[in-house]
């Protein structure tokens, strides 16, 4: 269960912090004020899963914020009550609009600076986490395949070096269908699976996961628009 819990930490942070494509799709509608993620346990009725309660960890409610030009701004930790928050992550771009860094907040003080090394497109190439002394936490390793689509996180450690891989696979729509960890023989150490209702591209509203090939929990997506 520990694994299972930080495997979803780390999904859900590296979904929303590494990947310049939720953007992309907020800039063609740039109405969209949050996109907001529930992870719910599974209950079977008339022979299908379907969502049953919320979860409780640190990213299983999480809210993805946007400004009016669809740039994501802020990240959001709920509890599961959805009112009281974990902490929250804000942003930093330069000059040019690319996202650069951000900082990590709990009860509105800062606790982690994250700082970002871009590729010649702009993405995240290396992302790492510092304490408030300047002292290396964490930090991971992206990788992007020539559509774009970000096909592998490497994790590292204190030191900068990899210790694991996260290798992702995409369908025709650039949905992740699958995100495995392996270790640096390349041997898979666990396995994620993804299926999507209603439609597996970037309109899904309920992601069934598979954690080692036992459907585990649903993600359902809410949009929250500007008034």
């Amino acid at each position: 269960m520990k694994k299972i819990i930080l495997i979803q930490c780390l999904i859900g942070l590296l979904s929303c912090t590494s990947t310049s494509q939720s953007e992309q799709q907020v800039q063609n509608n740039p109405q969209l004020k949050m996109l907001v993620t529930h992870y719910y346990t599974i209950k079977i009725e008339d022979n299908q899963a379907v969502r049953d309660s919320v979860k409780e960890c640190f990213s299983c409610n999480q809210a993805l914020v946007y400004d009016t030009n669809g740039r994501e701004i802020a990240l959001r930790f709920y509890k599961s009550d959805m009112e009281e928050v974990y902490g929250y992550e804000i942003y930093d771009y330069d000059s040019e609009g690319r996202k650069i860094g951000s900082s990590y907040y709990e009860n509105d003080t800062i606790v982690t600076k994250y700082k970002y090394e871009l590729d010649p497109e702009g993405r995240i190439a290396i992302g790492k986490a510092f304490d408030l002394s300047g002292k290396m936490l964490y930090g991971y390793l992206n990788e992007y395949d020539s559509l774009g689509n970000h096909i592998s996180v490497g994790s590292m450690d204190e030191n900068g070096e990899v210790y694991e891989y996260y290798k992702r696979n995409f369908n025709a729509n650039r949905i992740p269908i699958t995100e495995n960890i392996v270790d640096l023989d390349d041997n898979p150490t666990f396995r994620v699976k993804y299926e999507y209702r209603p439609s597996a591209d970037s309109l899904w509203e309920e992601q069934l996961t598979f954690y080692n090939d036992k459907l585990s929990e649903i993600r359902f997506r809410e949009r929250i628009y500007f008034e």
